[in-house]
């Protein structure tokens, strides 16, 4: 797809073209709020329902089974629903969810409204990232995808800057009505601004899109190879970075007695550095010229720092978290290079809304699939054990770079 502006007014359109990219940013943004909710307090609904770390988890890995598989389905379907609508539905629905947590809920109810809150969240990444690969011209999408970066980075530092604030038993859920409050203001923001989005698109913004049928997927032309490729490794690269969001409290406070407080706080920091994580992805691509060679950069360093931690893991809390910052900086470094970087890099060879919603509900599955297998093992009290999972999840994916090259060898246009 190539993006092409038709106006007579040229900073009208920059204008309105940055007007786009801070909405989205902002809606976004708000939803982290309603989607980090539960994580940043789950050792409290631990303490507060007499439930175990395997069922706190298992709330996080349903929410991230249903919104990564929401994310595919909304990735395949936003371009034939009105995106305006749907992201207003979708922003409101989880706001109403989280009001009915403060409330008080049972535990066992939030199984399946976690997983609705999920459902509602999955239709806004696909559908903003579409809405901007139709309405941005190409020479702003790498400060475009920065700033969705930006969006996930500074929602996740807020949701747990403000679960810090609010760390007793008594007073955890004000963090759900802060999370609800929010998302209706950026709900009727959102409906404001769509408004003039809607009216000034149409004279200052006409994409050109392809038509033809083998690219309403994107997938022909992109190549199976190379999504599989891209599928791959931004599920691995998610399953790392999201599990030590989700896990990183409880590890601080089980290994080195913390207190409930600062663990959060911790955890609410890590996010903070994540904002670095889109520049280390944008110098490594510009290094490497290529998604195959910056993977085979990230992950290397993925597993080599997640090698050095299972040594230090024992030496101070100060240390470990240094380290949990480093490898979440790498991970979190491919994740950015494949849930915002691709969609508008390659939307030329594939439907950016179907590639950013195909890649990042396959982020959360692998999240899914961490969230759940770091719960056995918090149970178990095996905290080194993570380590050796994010190593050998990181070699696994440096073990298929030499398939994958041997494929481009053969067929270039197939590179990535």
């Amino acid at each position: 797809m190539e993006n092409k502006v038709t106006t007579n007014n040229d900073s009208h359109s920059k204008t309105y073209q940055w007007f786009l990219i801070f909405l989205c940013f902002f809606i976004y943004f708000t939803a982290q709020l309603g989607r980090y909710s539960y994580t940043s307090n789950i050792n409290l609904f631990e303490k507060t329902a007499g439930v175990t770390y395997t069922e706190a988890g298992l709330v996080s890995t349903l929410y991230f089974l249903t919104y990564g598989t929401g994310q595919i389905v909304n990735g395949l379907l936003c371009k034939r629903y009105n995106k305006r609508v749907m992201c207003l539905i979708a922003v409101l629905l989880s706001s109403a969810i989280n009001f009915l947590v403060f409330l008080g809920v049972p535990f066992n109810s939030l199984y399946a409204l976690w997983a609705l809150n999920a459902a509602a969240q999955s239709i806004l990444y696909p559908s903003v990232m579409l809405t901007i690969s139709e309405n941005v011209e190409k020479k702003y999408l790498a400060a475009a995808s920065i700033v969705m970066s930006c969006a996930t980075t500074a929602g996740t530092f807020a949701s747990y800057g403000i679960s810090a604030l609010f760390s007793k038993p008594e007073n955890f859920k004000y963090s759900f009505v802060i999370a609800a409050a929010t998302m209706t203001f950026a709900g009727i923001a959102w409906l404001a601004g769509s408004l003039k989005m809607r009216k000034t698109s149409v004279a200052t913004v006409a994409p050109t899109v392809k038509t033809e049928k083998t690219e309403t997927l994107g997938v022909p032309k992109l190549g199976v190879i190379a999504l599989s490729e891209l599928a791959f490794f931004a599920f691995v690269s998610y399953a790392i970075g999201g599990g030590i969001g989700t896990w990183t409290p409880t590890i601080m406070l089980n290994l080195y007695d913390l207190g409930e407080g600062f663990s959060a706080f911790l955890a609410a920091f890590l996010p903070f550095f994540s904002i670095f994580n889109s520049v280390l992805s944008e110098l490594v691509y510009v290094w490497c010229k290529s998604f195959n060679n910056s993977s085979l950069v990230l992950f290397g360093g993925t597993a080599v720092l997640s090698v050095a931690t299972i040594f230090l893991i024992n030496t101070h809390w100060a240390v470990l978290f240094i380290m949990l910052i480093l490898i979440r900086l790498f991970s979190g470094a491919a994740t950015n290079l494949y849930t915002s970087k691709a969609p508008l890099y390659l939307a030329d060879r594939a439907n950016a809304g179907f590639l950013s919603g195909f890649l990042n509900g396959l982020c959360y599955l692998g999240n899914a699939v961490s969230s759940f297998a770091l719960g056995l093992i918090a149970d178990e009290q095996n905290w080194t054990l993570i380590f050796v999972v994010f190593a050998v999840g990181s070699a696994l994916t440096m073990l298929c770079y030499p398939f994958y090259a041997a494929v481009i060898k053969k067929n270039p246009k197939k590179s990535l």
